[in-house]
């Protein structure tokens, strides 16, 4: 109590205090800040910018506060894009690439959309202002081309014509304009023989071929881009080594090794299962032209959405199931394919393939409604008819039958004074005992079952009968 003698103390430290503290009235009138434009766009940068470095000193993110309170800016833990910048000092609105992230172009092709937040460190009722920065990356010729599916050795037949293509070569690259633009040529054109179009990349026939001369020839493909900011002054090209094999000249078809094939396999194959493999021959003595394979007729399709049902490697002749669905022998239980073996000089001879799908117990005993229900007199004879029940299973043979069983009451757990009969799917109920209103049970519930006749894991459909 002795502070009470000292109000000066007191009073000096209350005016400290009310000067470290906004004022009740600065505070609930305080407006947040504000950003003048909903969107930033920083000036492009090159791509790979290294990490801490600077993007927009020239252009710093600024908001707006009305009271002229001192503003903080910061990016959002988790908001857009937050892994590959940051704000290092938090008075400026000026981003740095993040520690670890990687600038690339082809990743970010549209540019890269920053979420960048205002604070005046007052209270506010509404969430702080947050704008765009968008960041543009400027391409670098660093990628070099790829070629696409390149495929060698590839044959052509010694009559081959001179101007025809022999082959297209493909090669891209994800770089942007002359970056990535392509031009192709050849290194080793095999004596002369092959020209390449600059800008296609078709390989073309420039002399007359002679098995007897020469039975292969090698050339080396280069594809290169037309970027001249080349990175690290790396040479932006590839080059791929590509076998051209000489064919003699033929004139008979192919020749499959059986004049018809046949197999039966288990209609739950699935996706990409084996089914059955055919092998052709050139027909000409001597020659062994490659043949491709294709399926060109009898290939149903089926699932949702249609898919054909099988698939055929083109070189190989490996049959497989296409389909994703599966097979299914209830859909289709028998295909007859025409399988084609073509040569590269056009020259087919086409093979019957019978695929018969073997039943597999996949299919559940269905009733045609899932609860029948019927009024009897009490009175009515022994062996009276009191409804029909319908069911059926789509599958084949002993996979197909099945056999009718009633349940006890499910409500007295008794048995009920009924049987059934089984002719063909169809099932008679009959009264088989004492029905009694005044006495006895008014309403019996109990289930009719579906049984399979297998022994192995039968499956079971059920539906409820009400009397």
């Amino acid at each position: 109590m002795r502070a009470l003698g000292h109000p000066s103390v007191v009073v000096l430290c209350a005016i400290a205090l009310a000067s470290l503290l906004p004022s009740p009235l600065h505070a609930q009138q305080n407006t947040p800040p504000y950003f003048t434009s909903g969107t930033i766009i920083i000036p492009p940068i090159d791509e790979n910018t290294p990490e801490g470095s600077p993007i927009n000193e020239g252009n710093p993110v600024v908001a707006m506060d009305d009271e002229g309170d001192p503003l903080t800016y910061l990016i959002p833990d988790g908001s857009i894009n937050s892994n590959l910048f940051s704000i290092n000092n938090s008075s400026f609105g000026v981003l740095f690439v993040r520690t670890g992230a990687l600038l690339d172009r082809e990743v970010y092709k549209t540019g890269i959309e920053v979420r960048v937040r205002a604070d005046d460190g007052m209270p506010h009722d509404v969430p702080l202002p947050e704008t765009s920065v968008f960041v543009f990356l400027k391409d670098l010729n660093d990628n070099p081309p790829s070629f696409v599916n390149f495929l060698s050795p590839i044959s052509v037949p010694e009559n081959f014509n001179v101007g025809n293509e022999v082959v297209q070569v493909e090669a891209t690259d994800p770089d942007a304009a002359a970056n990535g633009q392509v031009e192709y040529s050849l290194e080793e054109n095999g004596l002369g023989l092959f020209r390449i179009n600059p800008t296609t990349g078709s390989i073309i026939l420039n002399k007359s071929l002679d098995y007897e001369t020469a039975q292969s020839h090698i050339i080396r493909v280069v594809a290169k881009d037309r970027g001249d900011d080349i990175v690290n002054g790396s040479s932006m090209n590839r080059n791929e080594e590509l076998r051209i094999l000489v064919l003699d000249f033929d004139d008979e078809p192919p020749v499959f090794s059986q004049p018809s094939y046949a197999v039966a396999v288990l209609e739950n194959l699935t996706l990409g299962d084996n089914v059955l493999t055919v092998s052709a021959r050139d027909g000409d003595t001597g020659i062994d032209t490659p043949v491709t394979y294709t399926i060109t007729a009898g290939n149903e399709a089926i699932g949702s959405p249609p898919q054909p049902s099988f698939s055929i490697n083109a070189t190989l002749g490996d049959i497989t199931v296409a389909a994703a669905s599966g097979l299914d022998r209830e859909q289709v239980p028998q295909y007859v394919l025409d399988v084609t073996a073509t040569e590269d000089t056009g020259r087919q001879t086409t093979v019957k393939v019978t695929v018969t799908l073997v039943d597999v117990n996949d299919n559940t005993p269905m009733f045609d409604q899932l609860l029948y229900s019927a009024n009897v007199s009490e009175n009515a004879a022994q062996g009276s008819t009191v409804l029909t029940l319908t069911a059926s299973d789509p599958d084949h043979g002993i996979h197909g039958d099945f056999t009718f069983i009633l349940t006890q009451d499910t409500s007295t757990n008794t048995s009920v004074p009924f049987s059934i009969t089984h002719d063909e799917g169809n099932g008679a109920l009959l009264v088989d005992g004492t029905l009694d209103f005044d006495l006895g049970q008014q309403v019996y519930q109990f289930q009719v079952l579906a049984v399979e006749d297998i022994a192995t894991q039968p499956r079971t459909g059920t539906a409820s009968v009400l009397v």
